[in-house]
């Protein structure tokens, strides 16, 4: 396994930069959708229509990866995004809106390719630690976005999105000059299609819940505030930019720190427990500074959950399969993206602003119902892979040799610097 001299920085600054541009985009979405005549519903429906997209085309980007190479997927992605955010900078209708979102959807797997090119390019024994600064770069590009859209926003909604294409735009200039292929070896054969890892149905199922309560929050905060406290895309991008903050400090300080005495399924309980009881109060907040805490509550809980349901399902995976199963985990990711806020839209349009924050909790409920579920022994060859063994977890965090502290290190990505929203 040879390492392209200089790759990983670029692949690193490639996943930060790719992400900016998404944190760059969010907090704006909703109220440029909004102002072109979009109803709550409508936004939620835009954002699941292009989750959607994105759950369809992104594993086969990252499967198509396995075979054509990760340079020219990452190149189609990048082009994609550069693509989608010009458009939408310039969108005046709900027809560009929804243009702009198709591009950028249907090429939409840049962070699994980069996960994969790392894969391909580390030894297993270093793996974790590279996993770790990817997703660390991922949070730090979700933080950073959103401040930069409170500061490029006084200038009108336009500057930020040029900013995000422009992002995007040298990104691919980097990749296209800079970034060699990997050298493989022979590749293996494709799995079936979207055929997921022996065993991780229920995790999949806890960690889809996880994100339908949370993702559902991207296509109604921004329109409650508004109602609230007359917030703008100025506030509504310092506001998410707050969220994100936490949700790095979570899993580049509070997760290491829990992970030296408890197992991942430990993380996944109370993970699920605590974001249960923040959207909950979120709903409930009487003010500012109520639901300012809230929202961190909420984001420290998630940000548990999905640690200890990524650790379980990285330890699952195979390890001559990392594009195609980095791609099946963002498939259920995006799947829930679009049941999220398409329900949650829905029940702001119906049942008023408290109503997303409530149905959001009792989804978090669910969850954590199913996470106290214990499988059978056997469920995965002889592992109880959702009982989140202790022995399991300390063999991973020791960084061993084995199949599944190899396979697939995200185990420890989460840890090094996760995803959080």
């Amino acid at each position: 396994m040879r390492r392209p001299a200089g790759a990983h920085p670029l692949v690193l600054a490639t996943v930060f930069g790719d992400m900016l541009g998404y944190g760059i985009v969010t907090p704006l979405l909703p109220l440029q959708a909004q102002a072109a005549g979009a109803t709550p519903l409508h936004v939620g429906g835009l954002l699941a229509g292009y989750a959607a997209l994105q759950a369809v085309c992104g594993p086969l980007i990252a499967r198509w990866s396995d075979r054509a190479g990760r340079r020219p997927a990452l190149l189609l992605c990048l082009a994609g995004s550069a693509a989608g955010y010009l458009t939408l900078a310039f969108a005046d209708s709900l027809a560009l809106i929804g243009l702009a979102l198709l591009l950028d959807a249907v090429t939409g797997a840049n962070f699994s390719v980069a996960q994969a090119y790392l894969a391909d390019t580390t030894p297993a024994e270093r793996r974790a630690r590279r996993f770790g600064l990817a997703t660390a770069a991922y949070g730090i590009g979700l933080v950073c976005g959103p401040w930069l859209t409170s500061l490029a926003g006084v200038w009108g909604a336009a500057a930020p999105l040029l900013l995000a294409a422009g992002l995007a735009m040298l990104n691919l200039v980097l990749v296209a000059v800079l970034l060699p292929e990997p050298v493989h070896g022979a590749r293996p054969p494709a799995l079936a299609a979207g055929a997921p890892p022996r065993g991780i149905a229920r995790l999949l199922l806890v960690i889809f819940l996880v994100n339908i309560a949370f993702n559902g929050l991207q296509a109604i905060v921004p329109l409650v505030s508004q109602q609230r406290f007359g917030w703008g895309i100025v506030e509504n991008g310092r506001f998410y930019g707050f969220v994100a903050v936490v949700a790095l400090l979570t899993q580049v300080l509070l997760v290491p720190l829990l992970g030296r005495w408890r197992d991942d399924d430990w993380l996944t309980r109370a993970g699920c427990a605590i974001a249960a009881l923040g959207l909950a109060a979120m709903g409930l907040a009487p003010g500012l500074l109520a639901g300012s805490v809230a929202a961190a509550l909420t984001a420290l809980g998630v940000n548990l959950a999905i640690v200890g349901l990524t650790s379980r399902i990285a330890a699952a995976g195979g390890a001559q399969h990392h594009g195609q199963t980095m791609g099946t985990l963002q498939w259920v990711l995006n799947a829930a993206l679009v049941v999220g806020p398409l329900g949650a839209g829905a029940l702001l349009d119906r049942a008023g602003p408290s109503a997303p924050f409530t149905g959001g909790a009792l989804v978090a409920l669910l969850a954590l119902c199913i996470a106290l579920r214990r499988p059978r022994a056997g469920t995965h060859g002889g592992t109880q892979v959702g009982a989140g063994s202790h022995e399991d977890t300390k063999a991973r965090r020791a960084g061993g040799g084995g199949r599944e502290t190899g396979s697939h290190e995200d185990t420890k990505t989460r840890r090094g610097g996760g995803e959080g929203t």
